[in-house]
């Protein structure tokens, strides 16, 4: 009776380890979802940030689409998108690297 006890407290352990393992890769790859959706979201308030500098000056109207980001690169010279892209792709590449090791 012992065996099958100690036997069955072993394939629950092993489950629920392999339960936990998918949650946490599902987490790492929400995680790196997310972190793509902030570049991309970063990329394109850039992309819109650097049209209204170039037309301000033009029509007088000054519609940043987000004013926060604009005072940031404002700040940061311009290079605060890029430093935080950086960071974000090493962000990215530890998280692929995580993941590979954790499906092995």
């Amino acid at each position: 009776n012992h065996y099958f006890t100690s036997h069955r407290d072993s394939i629950n352990d092993s489950h629920r380890y392999h339960i936990a393992q998918d949650q946490h890769v599902q987490r790492v790859m929400t995680t790196k979802a997310m972190i793509s959706d902030m570049q991309e979201l970063m990329e394109m308030n850039v992309v819109k940030n650097n049209e209204v500098m170039n037309t301000v000056g033009v029509n007088g109207h000054n519609n940043v689409p987000c004013p926060q980001l604009m005072t940031f690169e404002l700040l940061t010279h311009g290079f605060g998108a890029s430093a935080l892209s950086a960071a974000f792709n090493v962000v990215q590449t530890y998280l692929d690297e995580m993941l590979k090791c954790m499906t092995q």
